[in-house]
């Protein structure tokens, strides 16, 4: 009877600790996926942000290049002879009045 009993105790003993195994490796497995998505998750979380500076990058340097453009017609427009005889016109005028 006390050596069925011990044999009994010695099983559930093993059955518990197999168990008890399968509940940490899966318990691990769960941590490295969790540790997986979380790294994934800020790699994805930084890649936005470098887009979203290199779109604001851009938009400043499409800016600054139209008005770069809008500058260069405008001074190739002063440069013009036809543009320089109506402001000495507009001077002489004005030095009448």
């Amino acid at each position: 009877m006390k050596e069925e009993a011990l044999q009994k105790s010695e099983q559930m003993l093993e059955e518990d600790a197999i168990r008890f195994d399968t509940f940490l490796k899966e318990n691990d497995k769960k941590a490295h996926e969790a540790i997986k998505k979380a790294e994934k998750e800020v790699s994805e979380r930084a890649l936005r942000q470098k887009t979203a500076k290199l779109r604001a990058k851009l938009l400043y340097m499409a800016t600054f290049t139209t008005e770069l453009t809008y500058s260069t017609i405008f001074l190739a427009h002063c440069s013009k002879p036809s543009f320089k005889m109506r402001l000495v016109s507009l001077g002489a005028d004005q030095a009448q009045n």
